[in-house]
C-alpha cells in the first residue's frame, strides 16, 4: 500500500508541473480535497455538495466527492429487503478516502453517523488518521468541528410565528431521532414555545421519523390523533424542507389549504421551498459560507497550522407568504430556474435512457467502456473510470477514457485492457493525469447484495439524481457482465459452446422456426378497447369466464388481456390458468385505476402477470414491451413481480404525493437501485416515466371534464409548476393542455 500510495503522488506531481501554465518546474502543487457524505441527491445534500464544488472551483482546489451512505450495520442473514438494508454497500467508498488519494478531507458526520454509537463514531473517524481533516456538525475529540446554528434558526422561525401571527397551537414534524442537527430544530422549536409563555402538547409533535417521511408523520397527527389543521393546530413547521412540503400536499389532498387553513414553516430552504402557490418560510443553511470557511480551515490543517477549534454559523429565517406574511417573496426568478433546472434534468436524462437501453444488450467490459465514452460526453462528462474489486487488497481497471485519451490517442478514445492496482488507491497511478484539476465524483457500484466497485467521473453539474441514475445503471450492467463470464467459464469447464458476449456462438434450436400465435384475447372490455400496437393482432372478446374454453378451442391466443381488477378479474385469471393451454400464456391486467384489496393481492401471486392503467397501456413503451411478452419475453416471477404491482399501486393511491426513490423504495421495503431496475425491466418504463404518464393521464382528464385553471390541474395531478407540467404534458401526449382542454 506504501509503495503504491508513494507511486500515486509521483505520477499526481509530474502531472501537475508538466502541465503549469507557467511551465515546467514552476507550477504550485494543487492540493486534493475529499467531501464526505451520505447522499448527492436528496435534502440538504444536494445544496451542501454543489457549494463545496464552487468554492473549491474558486481556489483552484481538486476535490473529489465521496458519496457513501449512512453508516449502520449490515443487514441480518435473510432479514427483509428495505431501502436501508442496502445502505451498507454503499460505504466501501469511504475507504477511499486516505492519505493516498487526499491532502485533507471535509467530513459530514452529523449525517453519516447519527446511527452509531459514540465508540462507533470514534472508530469510523480514526480510519481518516492521519488525513489533515475537520467535521461538520458531529464533533469528534483532537478535531475541528464546523457547525450550523440550527437550534437558534429553528427558534427564530418559531418565534415568529408566534410573534408576528399570534401561533398558539404549532404542531411540529420531528426529524430522525438520533441525528444531532434533527434534535437540535426539535429543542428550538419547544424552548421558542416555553419562552412565549405556550404549553408544550406531545400530541402536537409527531414521533421522530426519516427526512422523506413528511406526509407519514402529518399522516399520524390527522389520522392517528383525529388533530385537524384550524381546529387543533394553526401551524405545522417541519424538521426539514423535504418533510413539510409533502405534508403541505398531504393536507391539501384532504382539502386543507395552506396558508387558509393553517401556516407552515420548514428548514433547508430547498429549491421546492420557493416553488409552492405559497412560498414556504423556512431558515436558510449557511451553505456556502460553511464550504468557504471548511476549506479555508482544511487548508490551515494542510499547512500544519490551526488547531481544534471550528466554528459555528448563524443560520437565517426566510419569510414567505406560507407563514400568513404577504407578499414577501418574487416567486418568478425561484421558478425560473426551477423549471431550467427541470429542463435541463429532462435533457441530461433523455441521453441517459438511450445509454441504459444500450447497456441492457451489453455484455462485455469492453462494449461498456465503448458505451460509456460514446453517451456521457453528451451530457457533459467527459472523463470517467470502472473500476472493481477483486478481492480486499486488488481492483481492477474496468476501463477509462478522457479527452486526451491513452497514450496520446484521439479524444473520447478509451482503454480496455484490465490494469490491477492497489484497492486503497481511487485509480491506477498512470490514471492521475486525469483526475489531477476539476471536481470529481466517486460512486459506489452495487447489486442488491454486493459491492462491486466504484466509479469515478467529472462532476460537470450539480445534478446529484442523474448522477444516482448513472451510477445504478452501470451497477446493473456490471452484474449482467459478470453473469456472463461466469457462464462461459463454467461453460468452458464442460466443453459446451454457449452463445457469446458478443451474440457469436451455437445453439441446437438455430434450424427452428415456430410462428407465434397472433390472436389477442380481451376479457371484461365492454367498451371493445384496444391498445394502439395491438393493431396486427386478431383480437377476441369475451365478457365471461364461461366462454373461455369454447374461445381457445379455436385458437391458442397470444396474449390475454383482462379489464378489470376486482372478484371477476381474479376469477378470469384463475380460469385462465386452470386451462392447460393457457397455463403460462402473458396475461394483462388493464384496470382504469389499482387500488388495494383482496383482488390486488390475489393478481400478485399468479405468474406471468403485468399490471399496469389502461391509460399507460396505451402507450408505445408498454406497446413494446407487451409484444416482447408474447414473443416469450421474460416477466419476473410472482415474489419480485409483487414489488413492481405494489409501486403501481403506490403511483395510483398517492398520484399527487411528493416522491422521490428513496420513498418509493422504502414504502415497498426493497433497495432503490433493485427497484429502479426491476420496474423497467417488467414495465418498459422508468419510475419517472410511469409516474408522469400517469399523472398526465389524469390531468387529461380534469382538463376534459371540469373547469378547473390549468395551474390547479396542475398542482391537483402532483406537478407543483404550471410551466414543468405543460411540458411534460405536450412531451407525454404531444398536445397541449389547452388543445386538450378544446378537444
Amino acid at each position: 500500500m506504501e509503495a503504491a500510495c508513494a507511486l500515486l503522488v509521483i505520477f499526481h506531481f509530474q502531472f501537475i508541473i508538466f502541465h503549469s501554465p507557467q511551465g515546467r518546474g514552476e507550477s504550485v502543487l494543487k492540493k486534493r480535497i475529499g467531501l464526505v457524505l451520505p447522499s448527492i441527491y436528496s435534502g440538504a445534500a444536494v445544496n451542501m455538495w454543489s457549494s463545496f464544488v464552487a468554492t473549491a472551483a474558486a481556489q483552484g482546489q481538486t476535490l473529489f466527492i465521496f458519496p457513501g451512505g449512512v453508516l449502520e450495520a449490515a443487514p441480518p442473514a435473510g432479514a427483509a429487503r428495505s431501502a436501508s438494508a442496502f445502505e451498507y454497500l454503499r460505504n466501501p467508498v469511504y475507504t477511499l478516502a486516505n492519505t493516498c488519494n487526499l491532502d485533507g478531507l471535509v467530513c459530514w458526520s452529523s449525517a453519516i453517523c447519527f446511527l452509531l454509537s459514540r465508540d462507533r463514531v470514534n472508530a469510523f473517524h480514526a480510519a481518516f488518521d492521519p488525513l489533515p481533516y475537520l467535521t461538520i456538525a458531529e464533533k469528534v475529540p483532537g478535531r475541528p468541528c464546523m457547525g450550523f446554528d440550527a437550534y437558534n434558526g429553528m427558534k427564530e422561525l418559531t418565534a415568529h410565528f408566534i410573534g408576528r401571527h399570534g401561533a398558539r397551537r404549532i404542531a411540529f414534524l420531528r426529524g430522525p431521532e438520533h441525528h444531532v442537527s434533527a434534535q437540535d430544530r426539535f429543542n428550538g422549536y419547544r424552548d421558542a414555545l416555553l419562552e412565549a409563555g405556550l404549553r408544550y402538547d406531545g400530541r402536537l409533535v409527531s414521533s421522530p421519523a426519516g427526512w422523506e417521511n413528511g406526509d407519514g408523520a402529518a399522516a399520524q397527527l390527522v389520522e392517528s390523533r383525529g388533530l385537524l389543521p384550524g381546529r387543533n393546530f394553526d401551524t405545522l413547521i417541519g424538521s426539514s424542507d423535504m418533510m413539510t412540503v409533502p405534508a403541505i400536499q398531504y393536507l391539501h389532498e384532504r382539502g386543507y389549504t395552506m396558508p387558509d387553513d393553517y401556516r407552515a414553516g420548514g428548514f433547508n430552504n430547498s429549491a421546492e421551498s420557493e416553488i409552492l402557490p405559497y412560498p414556504l418560510s423556512t431558515v436558510r443553511m449557511p451553505y456556502a459560507e460553511l464550504a468557504g470557511e471548511s476549506l479555508r480551515l482544511l487548508q490551515d490543517l494542510m499547512n500544519g497550522e490551526g488547531g481544534n477549534e471550528g466554528r459555528t454559523l448563524p443560520c437565517e429565517i426566510v419569510i414567505r407568504e406560507s407563514c400568513g406574511c404577504p407578499g414577501m417573496s418574487d416567486r418568478l426568478p425561484a421558478i425560473t430556474t426551477y423549471i431550467r433546472a427541470q429542463y435541463e434534468r429532462e435533457k441530461r436524462r433523455d441521453v441517459l435512457n438511450t445509454l441504459k437501453t444500450e447497456l441492457l444488450g451489453i455484455r462485455s467490459r469492453q462494449s461498456l467502456i465503448q458505451s460509456l465514452a460514446r453517451h456521457l460526453p453528451q451530457i457533459g462528462i467527459f472523463t470517467a473510470a470502472v473500476i472493481v474489486y477483486r478481492d480486499g487488497k486488488t481492483a481492477e481497471c474496468v476501463g477509462s477514457f478522457s479527452p486526451q485519451g491513452v497514450a496520446g490517442a484521439n479524444a473520447g478514445a478509451f482503454a480496455s485492457a484490465s490494469a490491477l492496482f492497489d484497492a486503497g488507491l481511487l485509480f491506477p497511478p498512470e490514471l492521475s493525469g486525469q483526475y489531477a484539476d476539476g471536481a470529481f465524483m466517486v460512486q459506489p457500484l452495487f447489486t442488491e447484495n454486493r459491492s462491486l466497485g466504484h466509479i469515478l467521473t467529472n462532476a460537470p453539474f450539480c445534478d446529484g439524481l442523474i448522477l444516482e441514475e448513472l451510477r445504478s445503471c452501470v451497477s446493473g450492467a456490471l452484474k449482467g457482465i459478470f453473469l456472463v463470464e461466469q457462464l462461459l467459464q463454467e461453460s468452458a469447464v464442460i466443453g459446451v459452446v454457449p452463445v457469446q458476449a458478443d451474440g457469436s456462438g451455437s445453439s441446437s434450436f438455430s434450424g427452428l422456426s415456430m410462428e407465434a400465435p397472433r390472436r389477442h384475447l380481451f376479457i371484461g372490455f365492454e367498451d371493445r378497447w384496444m391498445p394502439p400496437w395491438a393493431g396486427d393482432a386478431e383480437p377476441v372478446y369475451i365478457y365471461s369466464p364461461k366462454d373461455f374454453a369454447g374461445m381457445v378451442a379455436q385458437g391458442e391466443p397470444a396474449l390475454i388481456c383482462i379489464g378489470s381488477l376486482n372478484a371477476a378479474a381474479v376469477e378470469a385469471l384463475e380460469t385462465v390458468r386452470r386451462h392447460p393451454v393457457t397455463a403460462m400464456t402473458p396475461v394483462l391486467v388493464l384496470p382504469e385505476k389499482v387500488e388495494s384489496g383482496d383482488a390486488f393481492t390475489a393478481i400478485c401471486r399468479f405468474p406471468r402477470v403485468l399490471l399496469c392503467n389502461r391509460s399507460l397501456a396505451a402507450f408505445d413503451t408498454f406497446g413494446t414491451r407487451a409484444q416482447a411478452v408474447t414473443r416469450g419475453g421474460a416477466i419476473l416471477p410472482p415474489r419480485t413481480g409483487a414489488l413492481v404491482k405494489e409501486t403501481i399501486l403506490l403511483f395510483n393511491s398517492r398520484p399527487a404525493s411528493y416522491m422521490s426513490r428513496v420513498k418509493i423504495a422504502r414504502a415497498v421495503k426493497t433497495s432503490e437501485d433493485y427497484l429502479t431496475r426491476i420496474f423497467r425491466q417488467e414495465m418498459g418504463f422508468s419510475l419517472w416515466e410511469y409516474l408522469n404518464g400517469y399523472r398526465v393521464c389524469i390531468a387529461a382528464a380534469l382538463l376534459a371534464n371540469s373547469s378547473l385553471s390549468v395551474h390547479e390541474v396542475a398542482f391537483q395531478a402532483g406537478f407543483p409548476d404550471q410551466a414543468y407540467f405543460t411540458r411534460v404534458f405536450k412531451k407525454t401526449l404531444n398536445k397541449s393542455p389547452s388543445e386538450v382542454r378544446k378537444q
